[in-house]
């Protein structure tokens, strides 16, 4: 039954994968399209209101014309994304004031080339974080800082978690299974040897990381869909990175 007022009405809906939902209406004014994945195939014409996928799996789409939302079309549609994480451990620190507590340490000049150096790299890889989690150790909160500008995230999102302050594997995990699930591309910067004894742990892989050095990036997909479901084991590697392990 279409809508009375704006004549809006479903003509089909199109999965054209698991995370992508097309909607499409017939309005007086010709068909448009209202709510659409990002895909060079098509263009928004008119976007009138806006569905968030992530938050729920049952889509509604409501009449925008009547102030009680008539629903005019619902699809079931599991539209929630599998999860990426970047474990990053933080850059090369400073030991020059040995009365300076480990909390406090920043980092080296090294350090401080370091952490721009990679967060070009995983720019050029085009990756776009949704969450930057970190370490509130000095160390940890200059290192997230100096990614986060260059990939272009604003530095006031970045969340301090006063666990991952030389967090173990375990705490890094129930850390992780708490983070909201509009999420789907989280960043952590956090501490050796928790880090690389996380990763080895995560990874569904045999091959073992002996070290995480300072700045290293270790990029897993995670096959769950949900970060409260992710389990040890269960982590595809993508891509291990560091500092040295190329010229820039």
């Amino acid at each position: 039954m279409p809508c009375t007022e704006c004549f809006a009405l479903i003509l089909y809906v199109l999965p054209q994968d698991e995370n992508t939902v097309f909607l499409y209406f017939n309005w007086k004014f010709g068909q448009r399209l209202l709510y659409k994945s990002s895909s060079s195939d098509y263009t928004t014409c008119d976007e009138l209101f806006t569905l968030d996928s992530h938050l729920c799996d049952s889509l509604e789409t409501r009449c925008p014309c009547l102030p009680a939302g008539r629903i005019v079309a619902k699809t079931i549609h599991n539209s929630r994304k599998m999860k990426t994480l970047y474990i990053i451990r933080h850059a090369k620190s400073s030991w020059d004031d040995l009365d300076q507590s480990d909390f406090d340490r920043p980092l080296n000049e090294r350090g401080k080339r370091d952490a721009p150096r990679m967060g070009k790299r995983l720019k050029e890889k085009e990756i776009h974080p949704n969450l930057i989690i970190c370490s509130p150790a000095k160390r940890a909160w200059s290192t997230s800082k100096r990614i986060a500008e260059v990939l272009k995230y604003q530095k006031k999102n970045i969340k301090t978690v006063k666990n991952l302050y030389h967090a173990d594997e375990e705490t890094i995990l129930e850390t992780l299974q708490k983070v909201n699930d509009n999420f789907d591309v989280v960043i952590l910067v956090g501490h050796n040897p928790g880090l690389t004894d996380f990763v080895n742990t995560l990874s569904e892989d045999e091959t073992n990381i002996d070290n995480i050095p300072t700045c290293g990036i270790v990029a897993f997909e995670l096959k769950e869909e949900s970060w409260k479901e992710i389990k040890w084991g269960k982590g595809n590697i993508l891509f291990f990175d560091y500092p040295k392990s190329k010229e820039d």
